[in-house]
């Protein structure tokens, strides 16, 4: 089995090849939105998490299924399956570029009835020991 390529889209411009922004978007100057650094990052890993399986014609195995899982009951068993698979998710398509270090799912009693909150540590490949954390909030409806 090959190795998963990196995923983000990518837009030839002048001065080479660079990352558009998630969501897309345009820029102030009337082209398409780039981003680098740590927010590439982090758009890449809320790529991953907010993306099913199934959803991505030519990757159909791209994503952990997150949102699918928002009309589930919460409890610990789901919470631990949310956390394998976030993991799971994220050392297969992002394995290159970061490795995490904790994954937490909040079933939201804290945050009130109705969401469900994400933690995601990790640390960039490039930039080892620098711990960076992407939290993501999402209601349920």
């Amino acid at each position: 089995m090959s190795r998963p390529r990196e995923v983000p889209t990518t837009v030839l411009t002048g001065e080479g090849i660079e990352v558009v922004g998630f969501p897309f978007a345009i820029s102030s100057s009337g082209g398409v939105d780039t981003i680098d650094g740590d927010e590439r990052i982090k758009a890449l890993i809320a790529q991953v998490l907010l993306t099913s399986p199934g959803e991505r014609v030519m990757e159909p195995e791209f994503g952990c299924g997150l949102l699918q899982t928002l009309f589930e009951p919460i409890g610990p068993v789901t919470t631990a399956t949310l956390q394998y698979r976030i993991r799971r998710a994220l050392n297969r398509w992002l394995g290159e570029l970061i490795r995490v270090t904790d994954v937490q799912v909040d079933d939201g009693v804290a945050l009130g009835e109705g969401y469900l909150e994400v933690l995601v540590a990790y640390e960039v490949r490039e930039q080892p020991r620098a711990q960076r954390q992407l939290q993501l909030r999402l209601r349920r409806e």
